[in-house]
């Protein structure tokens, strides 16, 4: 992994469905970090993680 970007959104399962239809690779599906944070990640066509997820109660 190189670096990553991290981006706080509502709806991660919305997101990662449409990221999915359309081809995007997906690294790690929506999970529960030990942070408390729900995420999914993406890789872009240059091989960098994104991640979108929101913090949890």
């Amino acid at each position: 992994m190189g670096k990553r970007v991290n981006f706080i959104t509502k709806n991660q399962e919305e997101l990662q469905e449409e990221f999915t239809k359309a081809n995007v690779k997906i690294v790690r599906s929506i999970d529960n970090t030990d942070y408390n944070n729900k995420e999914f990640v993406i890789e872009d066509i240059d091989g960098r993680w994104i991640g979108f997820g929101i913090k949890v109660s």
